[in-house]
């Protein structure tokens, strides 16, 4: 703690079944430890917490006519109302209070839907199965029904989420940076800035999984996403 002067916060655990209760004794509880611990360095290290877009999910439902802020967040209301998301959302507005507080420095970066690498040297191009879209594909495959209207698609690789995370920790990491007119806090949202058509995917995925039937193996069909939860279910 005494040679540190950025801190990164990149542990939680995603899981969409858990309620905001179930993050608080050990996720929400880390924030606040963390904050009091870096408060004790002389460096005045600077927190780096990784967040997530679900910490902001419903704000176009909140606030139509205006983009995603990047600022400390106004309302409960446009966080996900799953409990990874309301999470998300809490820690960012500790570390906001924190920073407003005690002058601590603070880089909170939501964080998009991260996919696999484009560096085929790097895990060779492969998106972890843990994912929801590798769930979807390898379903897909199963039922021979593909989901044709998913909303658009904006998936960040993680190779690049990663070289962007650490270009936006390095900024104001020297304590020197900050200055008596300047905030401490910065807020930087790390999403792929062009969104596209599900559709494109669907098909690639149609293609692909098409490419080698096997014996008895039927052709893959685009359909509803209504008709093909009824399908899995």
């Amino acid at each position: 703690m005494n040679n540190a002067n950025i801190i990164m916060h990149n542990g939680w655990r995603v899981d969409f079944s858990w309620t905001i209760d179930l993050y608080k004794g050990t996720y929400l509880r880390s924030v606040r430890n963390l904050v009091e611990l870096l408060l004790t360095s002389p460096l005045r290290p600077r927190i780096t917490f990784v967040s997530s877009v679900s910490s902001v999910q419903e704000w176009t439902a909140v606030f139509p006519d205006r983009p995603v802020a990047e600022a400390p967040l106004e309302s409960y209301e446009v966080a996900s109302p799953f409990g990874y998301g309301l999470s998300k959302h809490v820690a960012e507005r500790v570390l906001a209070r924190a920073s407003e507080v005690s002058g601590t420095p603070v880089t909170i970066l939501p964080v998009g839907q991260v996919a696999g690498p484009t560096d085929p040297n790097n895990g060779g191009g492969i998106w972890s199965t843990d994912e929801w879209i590798p769930s979807v594909a390898a379903i897909s495959k199963t039922l021979r029904l593909i989901p044709a209207d998913i909303p658009p698609i904006d998936w960040l690789p993680v190779d690049l989420a990663a070289r962007a995370i650490i270009e936006l920790a390095l900024i104001g990491s020297n304590v020197d940076s900050v200055s008596e007119n300047q905030s401490p806090l910065r807020v930087f949202n790390v999403v792929n800035p062009t969104l596209s058509d599900w559709s494109l995917f669907a098909r690639a995925l149609q293609s692909r999984l098409d490419r080698n039937l096997g014996e008895g193996e039927i052709c893959c069909r685009l359909l509803p996403l209504t008709e093909w939860v009824d399908a899995l279910r």
